[in-house]
């Protein structure tokens, strides 16, 4: 379903609002809700060992990474949220690609620089707020061992939340 949408919106079947009408903020937003909605269900749908099925949860797991990135840039404090907190569930999945793809996103989350100057203040909130979140959810993996996951919780500053190497 997720691909034959992507298939339709490619082929010029679904036209995107203009950026200047009214209904183009919110509907965007809704789509992008759905989408998330939609990426979830995909991703969370962990009984199948079937390659098929692992490589799609697998590449859920990616386009959830870009749906954060997409989320704080609009500031979608919500939206953020609620994908990073899938990617956190995901990061303890019982298939090893689908963990790994998790914690690897979670890494690029929690590794993204702050709001540019002059962002808005909910940009600047819903980036922060999601690298917290990723941050939080590194934890459990970083315990277990996980190397990317320890890599990215050394490298954070203690009181902030740029590396410790700038």
């Amino acid at each position: 379903a997720v691909r034959a949408l992507g298939a339709a919106a490619a082929g010029g079947v679904l036209q995107p609002l203009p950026p200047s009408s009214p209904r183009g903020g919110r509907a965007r937003e809704a789509v992008r809700a759905f989408a998330v909605e939609a990426l979830a269900h995909v991703v969370l749908d962990g009984d199948s060992a079937s390659s098929s099925i692992v490589s799609a949860r697998v590449g859920a797991v990616e386009a959830l990474c870009k749906a954060v990135a997409s989320a704080t840039a609009s500031g979608g404090f919500d939206m953020a949220q609620r994908a990073v907190g899938i990617l956190a569930k995901c990061s303890s999945d019982w298939q090893v690609e689908v963990r790994t793809a998790a914690i690897a996103a979670l890494a690029e989350v929690a590794t993204r620089g702050a709001a540019p100057a002059g962002a808005p203040q909910e940009v600047a909130a819903a980036m922060a707020a999601a690298h917290w979140a990723a941050i939080a959810a590194l934890v459990p993996a970083a315990r277990t061992g996980n190397a990317q996951a320890l890599a990215v919780l050394t490298s954070q500053e203690v009181g902030g939340s740029g590396s410790a190497a700038s």
